[in-house]
């Protein structure tokens, strides 16, 4: 991976943008809560077979007052940015392009991942643009080869302000013929910066990792591979749980969206377990303490932790570097 691909890669890597904000973001005494995840509803339009929510109940989501009241509550605690996702589907919520609205004028810096069954329907400008500083579009079958991948090039040409990346889960069973489509509309189109082939979360296949890295890596800069074979032990003080924590649309706050998996061996029960809640989104504060990951048997965020807790360190002989 080119250093600079790693702009787009949020977890498991090492977290230069923490290292190179870290003044504006952690002190000895607290963590902001500079970038929080939201999932607005939990409704979902697709079926991807590999879906690690596919637990939740598909009823729940936020209401479009619990939403601005979440912009205003965490923009007092020095969030600045928001990433809608889920969970579900974003789309799915009505009230979604208002929020987006509102958070933008509220000086949010704002990114969605959607499967872009409504974004990319048909190509044109959507309420969204101008307004989103990225989005990511995730891939909802990427096995029967039967995929509409021009659906990308009308989610681009509907967001031509935004940066978009695509998000391409590898399976086994993976359809090569389905990633080359896609890598062409990739090439092709000049605001989709990259398209990340992400192993299966939950059945890692470094067979189909292998096949796709031979077939599309030689073909352009702007593929990343992101394999899962991480599995590091959860720290006992989640501080990536303050810096970037999860809302989901139950209306409360997760440390990370990961964990409807984390608890690896046969526990899974794709939800967002209650055991997991830290508080609701409006008791959420700078004073609320680190999630305890000791019970994550797979942490995504081992390096960020790490950094975390370093930079929170008086270390001695500081001149020896």
């Amino acid at each position: 991976m080119r250093l600079e691909n790693e702009s787009f890669v949020g977890s498991t890597v090492m977290p230069w943008k923490l290292l190179q904000r870290h003044g504006e973001l952690v002190s000895k005494d607290e963590i902001v809560p500079y970038c929080v995840q939201i999932f607005p509803t939990f409704k979902c339009n697709g079926k991807c077979r590999w879906c690690d929510y596919r637990g939740l109940d598909r009823s729940v989501e936020l209401t479009a007052g619990e939403l601005r009241g979440i912009a205003d509550h965490f923009r007092k605690l020095g969030t600045r940015a928001f990433v809608l996702s889920g969970g579900g589907e974003p789309t799915m919520h009505e009230g979604l392009d208002e929020f987006i609205a509102y958070a933008h004028g509220a000086g949010f810096h704002l990114g969605v991942v959607t499967n872009g069954l409504k974004w990319g329907a048909r190509g044109e400008v959507l309420p969204a643009n101008g307004k989103v500083v990225w989005v990511r579009m995730s891939i909802i079958d990427t096995e029967t080869g039967k995929y509409d991948v021009k659906r990308l090039a009308r989610l681009a040409a509907g967001l031509p302000d935004a940066e978009i990346g695509v998000s391409f889960t590898v399976t086994n069973a993976v359809d090569v013929g389905t990633a080359l489509g896609l890598m062409d509309i990739v090439e092709s189109t000049g605001n989709i910066t990259h398209i990340k082939f992400v192993e299966d979360i939950i059945n890692f296949a470094p067979e189909g990792m292998a096949r796709i890295r031979e077939t599309c890596g030689p073909i352009s800069e702007k593929c990343i591979f992101q394999d899962r074979l991480s599995r590091e032990q959860g720290a006992e003080r989640c501080l990536v749980s303050l810096l970037k924590p999860t809302i989901g649309a139950d209306g409360y706050v997760y440390p990370c969206g990961c964990v409807q998996f984390v608890r690896g061996g046969d526990d899974y029960d794709f939800t967002m377990p209650k055991e997991f809640r830290m508080a609701r989104w409006n008791e959420f504060s700078r004073s609320t303490p680190p999630f305890n990951g000791a019970i994550c048997r797979r942490c995504p965020f081992d390096r960020h932790n790490r950094i975390l807790a370093g930079l929170r360190t008086e270390f001695k002989h500081e001149r020896f570097i």
